[in-house]
């Protein structure tokens, strides 16, 4: 059965802590087939690349995200 699951993290700037647990896990899911979207305030493209299917949304960008916190 394909999910869609929506993983909401606050931002995904460095990789560790909850944020590279929520990333590994969307991944994951990916991976199996999953439609996952991660939807944060700001994403580092750099750091977060995937091969997968992942879909990502940022709600705002790099210079509003201390406005945000």
């Amino acid at each position: 059965m394909k999910m869609k699951i929506v993983v909401v993290v606050p931002y995904l700037k460095s990789f560790g802590g909850a944020s590279r647990y929520a990333w590994e896990l969307s991944e994951y899911l990916a991976t199996q087939g999953d439609d996952v979207v991660i939807t944060s305030l700001y994403t580092d493209k750099t750091t977060y690349s995937s091969d997968t299917e992942l879909k990502i949304i940022d709600f705002g960008d790099e210079k509003n995200l201390t406005q945000s916190l």
